[in-house]
């Protein structure tokens, strides 16, 4: 059980390695260091070289950044070198930069190249190192593009002529006789009420007449 355990880890872990390189933007393809003579203070010069490519199509930058963290195994003092863009080869462009420092056998540290950072592990001797890509830079957000809202021009609307006020004086009177309806409603009110008072004082006359009638009897 333990032997499947540790072959799942080994190969989950190889498997994460392949998308780390495969998502990086500016790939490293080697790494070297060679010792040069000593100086005065007793340290070494020591170059750095880098081979890089890219993968999308942007171009590399023209200067990269690695800082020595490790001295032949052993913590130190941080160490940074600018690196220099150089030749440029089959897609590959080669980057080198020189930094004083104590050492012996191998130094290791960080790598920045356009902001994609790896780790790495380099031998003084000029052999290959090794390099690890541990944070790819976020992609560019490109600008936003300015839109020019253009407003159509409104058709003039014609003048709505101001209402006019009414004068008092030309106001139509409430009740006017001059009007031809309102002479007839009259006139048909005044007979209404000539016949109703014509029905009236026929019942009182014959009312009396009755009422006469019955006395005499």
């Amino acid at each position: 059980m333990r032997r499947v355990i540790v072959l799942a880890t080994l190969l989950l872990t190889a498997a994460l390695g392949t998308t780390a390189e495969a998502k990086c933007r500016m790939c490293v393809e080697s790494i070297s260091a060679q010792t040069n003579d000593g100086n005065a203070g007793g340290g070494k010069q020591i170059t750095l070289r880098v081979a890089a490519r890219s993968t999308d199509g942007g171009a590399l930058p023209a200067t990269a950044t690695a800082v020595v963290m490790q001295v032949d195994g052993d913590r130190s003092k941080c160490i940074t070198v600018a690196l220099y863009r150089g030749d440029t080869s089959g897609g590959l462009v080669a980057y080198a930069g020189t930094f004083t420092a104590y050492g012996q056998t191998v130094h290791s540290g960080r790598l920045d190249i356009g902001g994609d950072v790896f780790d790495f592990t380099v031998p003084l001797n000029g052999a290959a190192g090794t390099v690890t890509l541990v944070g790819v830079a976020p992609p560019a957000t490109a600008a936003p593009v300015p839109r020019t809202i253009v407003v159509p021009a409104t058709a003039p609307q014609p003048a709505v002529p101001a209402a006019t006020a009414v004068p008092a004086s030309a106001a139509a009177p409430v009740f006017d006789l001059s009007v031809p309806d309102r002479q007839g409603m009259l006139l048909a009110f005044a007979v209404i009420l000539f016949i109703a008072a014509s029905v009236y004082v026929e019942r009182r006359q014959a009312k009396a007449r009755r009422e006469g009638s019955a006395a005499d009897a």
